[in-house]
């Protein structure tokens, strides 16, 4: 008798994470996976693992799920499994219509997402709940309001209130800076959020939660940044053991009744240690593979909690992770030699193909610019 084998469904196939989400599952095993994306024909459909691909039209792009529902029927999904933010949201909002089809991977309650993925609302609950974090103000307050200018502690950051992959931030070092920042933004400012900038190191902690208790987990500390005023992902992690981080994003989850998958970016004071939330990214994160690299395969996790399936919490090994996998020169910093196994690369090469026409696609746009 052949083992059973669960058809799970993704039905963001455009996000940027869902070919490391999809190769989580391929590397775990008994899984068979559908993609639905917006383009026609996108690399992923190349990968190993990825059994099928549906195309799209724009409705889904606007919140229209009947599309998705209609996959699930066709390909006899088991799972739904959302990976980015609007994918989540939009399974959160139509959550009880896909039950009726397949089981849906934990997401959290509508109320709880617009929360945390929005700065500004962010920031007030951690205030509300004294939780910590950095000062902030809406930038429409900012720009109608000069009498708050005098209390803002400079330098600041001017960045979208919605998860932006490390893009739009802009860093201002005193009041001209912002002033300036503000006007280039000051016919959408309702978008933007500025937040007190303070000198330290980036800590995240990637989660799987159920109604606010956390199944799974990774920490993972910033070892080599990207250049400085880009605020890109770091090149180099250290995954590590952290009870002040845990103990600290476990009472947010608590405090947001917590259901799915969130990476919460956090940040250490240089001069006193004291550690501040930034913000939830309430997707799946790009250091996925490092996750599983040191242990921890979330994928297959909120796979398990869909179909009620109980599982030991996993405990992490701490170690580095190089996230620019295929360029090996990340790791020339403070004495750390790259390591090939410690980055993407094993799962590239289990999996070449989409990279390979990615890399082919990349050149031949740029020979034709």
């Amino acid at each position: 008798m052949k083992p059973r084998v669960t058809r799970v469904l993704i039905p963001d196939g455009d996000y940027p994470h869902t070919l490391q989400v999809a190769r989580c599952l391929g590397v775990q095993g008994g899984y068979e996976i559908i993609v639905a994306s917006l383009e026609a024909k996108p690399r992923l459909r190349h990968s190993r693992y990825v059994a099928g691909v549906r195309t799209l039209s724009l409705a889904f792009k606007k919140g229209n799920c009947d599309e998705i529902l209609r996959i699930c029927r066709e390909e006899a999904i088991d799972i739904l499994l959302p990976v980015s933010e609007p994918g989540i949201r939009c399974a959160s909002a139509h959550r009880d219509r896909f039950a009726d089809v397949c089981s849906v991977a934990p997401v959290p309650e509508v109320g709880a997402f617009d929360c945390a993925v929005d700065k500004s609302a962010l920031a007030r609950l951690l205030v509300a709940r004294d939780l910590p974090g950095l000062p902030g103000w809406n930038a429409s307050e900012l720009i109608s309001n000069p009498d708050l200018w005098p209390s803002i502690p400079f330098p600041v950051l001017l960045k979208a209130r919605r998860g932006s992959f490390g893009r739009q931030i802009t860093y201002a070092a005193n009041a001209g800076d912002l002033a300036g920042a503000l006007e280039d933004v000051s016919g959408k400012s309702s978008q933007y959020f500025v937040q007190a900038y303070i000198d330290g190191q980036d800590v995240d902690c990637s989660v799987l939660c159920r109604r606010g208790e956390i199944l799974a987990h990774t920490i993972q500390q910033e070892r080599k940044a990207a250049h400085f005023g880009t605020f890109q992902p770091p090149v180099i992690v250290e995954f590590v053991h952290d009870d002040e981080v845990l103990d600290t994003v476990r009472s947010m989850m608590k405090s947001l009744n917590w259901t799915g998958v969130a990476h919460v970016d956090l940040r250490r004071k240089a001069d006193t240690g004291d550690l501040y939330v930034l913000e939830v990214n309430g997707r799946f994160w790009g250091s996925i593979l490092g996750s599983l690299l040191v242990g921890v395969n979330v994928p297959h996790l909120a796979c398990l909690t869909a179909e009620d399936i109980p599982f030991k919490v996993p405990e992490f090994r701490p170690g580095l992770y190089f996230t620019r996998g295929i360029a090996g020169r990340a790791g020339n910093h403070q004495g750390i030699r790259y390591d090939w196994r410690r980055s993407n690369l094993p799962f590239v090469l289990r999996d070449p193909v989409p990279e390979f026409l990615g890399r082919i696609g990349r050149s031949t746009d740029r020979s034709r610019d």
